[in-house]
């Protein structure tokens, strides 16, 4: 692993009061996890851990691929933070969970940039949160079908307990405890992507 993520799981956790946070959001929260300062610093890092991973390959080309909508808060703060040796570029993946039939295998639908637009890159997928890890798994398999030159993965929050396919992650930002997150990006029937910090929603949100 390239860059040691920040294990939150056993951490103190942070009251809504503690920040601004929206008001039709606080009474659906039970905690803040992490703050946006915390966030955006430690993507901070992340980025320079990437660029710096440019310096190997000089004539190669980055290709930040930002999977789609979850990912486009971290993305956003994440790529022009980024300072790659070489030339760069970059585009969107989409990307939607099923489960087949009447067994419970899950597996993902997923829409990569075709194979002119990726071949002899160094790709980097961009994804806010892992989990059971079959999205992911598709997305670099049809990633790799592309003939890229190398396929890293940078993700934001890491639910590392749940893990049911094993995938290396080559940039993580934090290891989070296995509770359903909102904020930064991460919603529930799209709400609370706007909101700044990483938080946990109730359970009386989710049986309602």
């Amino acid at each position: 692993m390239v860059s040691d993520p920040i294990d939150i799981r056993d951490q103190n956790s942070y009251t809504t009061d503690q920040f601004i946070v929206q008001e039709a959001f606080k009474p659906d929260l039970k905690q803040i996890l992490i703050s946006e300062g915390e966030i955006v610093s430690r993507i901070s890092r992340m980025a320079e851990k990437i660029s710096e991973s440019t310096t190997k390959r000089v004539e190669s080309e980055l290709y930040a691929a930002c999977v789609l909508k979850g990912a486009l808060r971290f993305f956003g703060t994440l790529t022009p933070k980024l300072s790659p040796t070489g030339e760069y570029s970059e585009g969107v993946i989409h990307a939607s969970r099923y489960t087949e039939g009447k067994t419970t295998e899950t597996r993902a639908e997923v829409s990569v940039p075709e194979r002119k637009t990726i071949e002899g890159k160094d790709v980097l997928i961009v994804e806010d949160i892992i989990d059971e890890g079959y999205t992911l798994e598709s997305i670099v398999e049809n990633i790799s079908a592309q003939d890229p030159s190398s396929v890293s993965i940078a993700v934001l929050f890491d639910k590392r307990d749940r893990r049911k396919v094993e995938i290396d992650i080559d940039y993580t930002g934090f290891i989070v405890p296995d509770e359903f997150l909102v904020g930064y990006g991460l919603d529930y029937n799209e709400r609370y992507r706007n909101l700044d910090h990483l938080a946990s929603l109730d359970s009386s949100v989710l049986k309602g």
